[in-house]
């Protein structure tokens, strides 16, 4: 999976170590760093799949005559039946997640102008409920409530950066341009429910069991996965000391 992890250090301190200290040159050979930021999140969006059986054929529920299509079935269906196969219904769903801390820390080597970095951060954002809108299969009639919730999502990232810093153009100021690419191990908190409308005529209507009527199919789960991303950098530096520099 591609996927852009979008984010910014809004504020961040590097100390430069170096065997000099001329204005020129204090920049040059290793240095190490702290970042402190505001994590900046795009929308997250889902798309979901039920992997369990069909209403019609839960061996949970009663027996019932169901006229479907102008047939009177027998319910619930056997599980060989082709109808009971897995990963009918479909939804696609849209999150809003809040902005979050973001802390790292930073090694890297400074030389004529260039600087090699590796970094590693943390993030956070905050999850959100959210309405499924449309469901497959016609199951929107079938249920009352259908909704997915993230919980916390965030996760380690690690990345290789290169830069470039424009030495005396500005004074005391040096402008920097960056970029770099890395790895995300994101985690999440993911929940679902969906409640069937309570109405048994409803239910029957639709060709469906009405002993389902009512019931609540959820699930909780902790997701993971391993993302790659990239990341593109302008900003500039102004010394504190000889050799700390405020970003």
């Amino acid at each position: 999976m591609n996927k852009t992890i979008p984010g910014f250090s809004a504020l961040t301190a590097a100390m430069f170590l170096a065997a000099t200290a001329h204005a020129k040159d204090e920049r040059e050979g290793w240095y190490g760093g702290l970042d402190l930021g505001l994590a900046v999140p795009r929308d997250m969006n889902t798309r979901g799949k039920n992997g369990g059986i069909p209403t019609n054929c839960d061996q949970h529920l009663g027996r019932a005559t169901v006229n479907i299509d102008g047939r009177n079935e027998d319910l619930p269906w056997p599980l060989n039946d082709p109808r009971c196969a897995r990963g009918q219904d479909r939804w696609e769903n849209s999150f809003n997640l809040d902005n979050g801390p973001l802390l790292g820390l930073n090694v890297g080597y400074a030389r004529r102008g260039f600087r090699f970095e590796g970094e590693y951060f943390y993030r956070q954002h905050a999850g959100e409920s959210s309405s499924i809108g449309t469901l497959s299969g016609g199951k929107n009639d079938e249920f009352l409530r259908s909704e997915e919730r993230m919980g916390d999502v965030g996760g380690p990232q690690i990345f290789g950066n290169v830069y470039y810093d424009f030495r005396d153009v500005l004074p005391k100021v040096i402008p920097y341009i960056g970029g770099g690419v890395g790895l995300m191990l994101a985690r999440m908190e993911y929940s679902a429910e969906f409640r069937r409308n309570p109405d048994r005529t409803v239910i029957e209507r639709l060709g469906r069991n009405p002993n389902a009527a009512g019931t609540l199919t959820s699930e909780e789960e902790k997701l993971s996965d391993t993302l790659w991303g990239y990341q593109l950098m302008a900003g500039a530096d102004y010394p504190l000391t000889e050799r700390v520099f405020w970003e």
